[in-house]
């Protein structure tokens, strides 16, 4: 049997068969997580967050978390200590929604605040903490790295 042009055609036509059935099995594998269940919700509510952004980061209400082998600490501004402290920290993982954590924030008589991490998978985390002081909402966001 001779080798000649149709069957070089057929070869070629199943291999990219064989590579487009290879693409689609991958494609079925990978799994594509929103960052929220509530997207839509969520983009509503964006430039509400924005603007507190903005006006936590103009008032110099800054807020410093960082995270390490046992514990997050979330220190406020000094100038909001012996002030009634609480709000929610989202703590966020791009990479895995499993991973994510929603935990009450209220602080101690430093201005403080010292949570439990031992639950927490090492890693990026995007935290978001949406807290109130004097009857005010503030929004801080930043990403914490948790070793």
């Amino acid at each position: 049997m001779k080798f000649h042009f149709g069957h070089g055609i057929t070869i070629v036509l199943i291999s990219f068969a064989l590579m487009l059935g290879w693409f689609l099995y991958r494609a079925i594998g990978i799994s594509e997580a929103l960052v929220t269940e509530n997207y839509y919700e969520k983009e509503l509510h964006f430039q509400h967050d924005i603007d507190m952004l903005k006006s936590t980061a103009t008032d110099g209400d800054l807020v410093h978390m960082e995270a390490s082998d046992q514990t997050v600490r979330i220190t406020f501004p000094p100038k909001l200590k012996g002030k009634k402290i609480s709000g929610v920290l989202q703590l966020m993982r791009p990479n895995d929604a499993r991973g994510d954590r929603k935990i009450d924030v209220a602080t101690d008589s430093t201005g403080a605040c010292v949570l439990n991490n031992a639950d927490l998978v090492r890693g990026m985390y995007r935290a978001r903490l949406d807290w109130h002081v004097d009857g005010e909402d503030r929004l801080s966001e930043q990403q914490l790295v948790v070793p």
